[in-house]
């Protein structure tokens, strides 16, 4: 029974020893992945951000045509083109300035461009969202109106539901790129929690 206490210590002291062996090795090789990681995250956010911008910008184009040279007889379509260009532009505004942050992710600086009238944890930021998918889903109801009808040009629906899937687009992405700084963030707090071990 005396040989096992011996044992016992010998064996934990060069479990602690390999353990701080090991994470001394292995420390500069997680902070460099971790940090590859975090570069490679950041230059494919900014790149889906220019793109998943830029994207509703140019859907606004056709929908602005058909406004100027629309030949309906009543205010509802005119109505239903001026909804979808604001739900494009908010869309647009969505994944350029909101921030996109994940749960577990420390946070970092941002340098995110911001519009001087408007703080980040502002009422756009937490309510544009919303009034957006409000917006969405009165469009989508709309083109199910306009689709039987004669009085406003064919496929006029379809622009309508442009609106729709470009923020189900970007709803998508976001969510997306949240878990990925989620995951990253989870990374770096392994690596600190073994750290401290």
């Amino acid at each position: 029974m005396h040989l096992q206490r011996p044992e016992l210590l010998a064996r934990s002291f060069i479990c602690t020893s390999m353990n701080s062996i090991i994470s001394r090795w292995l420390q500069p090789e997680q902070d460099q992945l971790i940090s590859t990681l975090r570069a490679h995250e950041s230059t494919s956010n900014a790149r889906y951000n220019l793109i998943l911008s830029a994207l509703p910008l140019t859907l606004t184009l056709p929908i602005l045509y058909h406004t100027l040279y629309s030949t309906a007889s009543t205010p509802a379509p005119l109505l239903a083109c001026f909804l979808a260009i604001t739900s494009l532009l908010a869309s647009a505004y969505m994944m350029r300035y909101i921030p996109v942050t994940g749960t577990g992710a420390i946070r970092q600086p941002s340098t995110q461009r911001q519009p001087l009238f408007i703080a980040s944890d502002g009422p756009i930021h937490l309510y544009l969202p919303y009034l957006n998918g409000a917006i969405c889903a009165l469009l989508a109801m709309a083109a199910w109106g306009f689709k039987g009808r004669t009085d406003v040009d064919d496929g006029f629906w379809l622009f309508l539901l442009l609106p729709p899937l470009i923020l189900g687009i970007i709803t998508v992405a976001r969510r997306s790129m949240a878990d990925i700084q989620s995951g990253i963030g989870e990374l770096e707090g392994l690596k600190y929690e073994y750290k401290g071990a």
